[in-house]
């Protein structure tokens, strides 16, 4: 009787093992075959994009001119010499004084041009915002990015004075794009 149950026992064991060995075998075949799955549908979005790259190429072409439009196309020495003249008429009428005018800061990437100019002005509070009004209402000399406000002490008289500093930039494209979009596969 010994004998049998623990032949009995053996035998269970053994369905226990192999049922346990079947299904671990099973579930990391699919936990396999849906990973491969995932990373079939992630290569099938990634050629779709490829192929819809000549679409897209022309879509950020319309998006570019349309920047254009809105910023304006601005020319080096033109825009600067421009700017100058509006601050300088505006600081007269309104008794503010030009403190610096940087040099223009260029970036170029892909073929955009970026150029970005500082302007510092003293005066008061009152008359800054009209001089950033001003700005903002003359597209053609460049969008108004940024302005910051500081305050120092004038060591001379004790007097506080506040200076104004206004970032200028325009965007522009430097070279034509191509009309042929090249094919990423062949």
């Amino acid at each position: 009787m010994k004998d049998k149950i623990k032949y009995r026992n053996r035998f269970y064991l053994m369905l226990v093992g192999a049922f346990v060995l079947v299904w671990g075998a099973i579930s990391f075949g699919f936990a396999r075959t849906s990973e491969l799955k995932e990373q079939l549908n992630h290569r099938a979005a990634q050629l779709a994009e490829i192929q819809d790259a000549p679409f897209q190429l022309n879509r950020i072409r319309q998006e570019l001119e349309m920047l254009e439009a809105k910023l304006g196309k601005v020319g080096g020495e033109e825009s600067g010499t421009q700017l100058i003249r509006i601050v300088g008429s505006f600081s007269k009428r309104n008794n503010l004084l030009l403190h610096e005018f940087a040099p223009r800061h260029a970036f170029d990437k892909d073929g955009i041009l970026i150029e970005t100019q500082k302007i510092t002005v003293k005066g008061s509070f009152k008359n800054s915002l009209l001089l950033l009004s001003q700005l903002e209402k003359s597209p053609e000399i460049g969008n108004l990015r940024s302005v910051s406000f500081e305050s120092q002490t004038d060591m001379r008289s004790g007097k506080k004075e506040l200076f104004t500093s206004y970032y200028l930039q325009s965007v522009q494209r430097k070279e034509p794009i191509d009309e042929k979009p090249k094919r990423f596969i062949q």
